[in-house]
């Protein structure tokens, strides 16, 4: 059987467990492992698979709130709405888990994601660099987080983008001090 039959065997599994699971952990965690095998179909080509693992994720956020992974299930619900198109989903996603949850490990790449969706809007308003260079610069406060070296990395960019050279420079010393054996350093030597 092929990976995504596979999938779709076990989803079908998880389905017919739902259906008799009242609300509980237990729930919370059918949904959470309904949502990830649909993203496993999407990675997979499956069309409308992103679609699918949404609606479990909305069920956790909605059913669940208590749910203790709830952070992950809002950073992945978020991606997924990038993966459709749904931008403005994404971000609220994003902002739920951050006003939620801000000391979540997903923090920081939510700001970063934040940042992204922001650079994305820019070429149609230049003021979105500003609010980008915000998210990435809250991003880069999370020292611990893997993603750090690289929202400094972007923060760099950004601000050489605007014509902030000192801040960049300032920004580019922080890297190689703070991060100087990542791979973001290494663009920056």
């Amino acid at each position: 059987m092929g990976g995504a039959a596979r999938t779709s065997a076990e989803i079908q599994r998880y389905l017919e467990l739902l259906q008799v699971t009242p609300a509980s952990l237990y729930r919370a965690r059918l949904h959470d492992r309904l949502a990830e095998s649909y993203v496993h179909l999407r990675k997979l080509g499956a069309a409308d698979a992103s679609a699918r693992a949404i609606e479990h994720y909305d069920a956790i956020i909605h059913e669940s709130p208590w749910y203790p992974n709830l952070d992950a299930v809002l950073y992945y619900d978020a991606i997924e709405h990038e993966v459709i198109g749904d931008q403005a989903a994404a971000r609220r996603a994003y902002n739920a888990l951050l006003s939620q949850l801000p000391s979540s490990v997903y923090a920081a790449l939510a700001h970063c994601a934040l940042a992204d969706l922001l650079i994305g809007e820019a070429a149609g308003d230049r003021t979105k660099y500003q609010l980008a260079i915000d998210e990435y610069a809250e991003a880069l406060t999370y020292a611990e987080s893997p993603i750090a070296p690289d929202a400094a990395a972007r923060l760099i960019e950004l601000y050489i983008v605007t014509g902030d050279m000192v801040r960049a420079e300032q920004t580019r010393q922080r890297l190689l001090h703070e991060f100087g054996s990542s791979s973001a350093a290494e663009r920056f030597k």
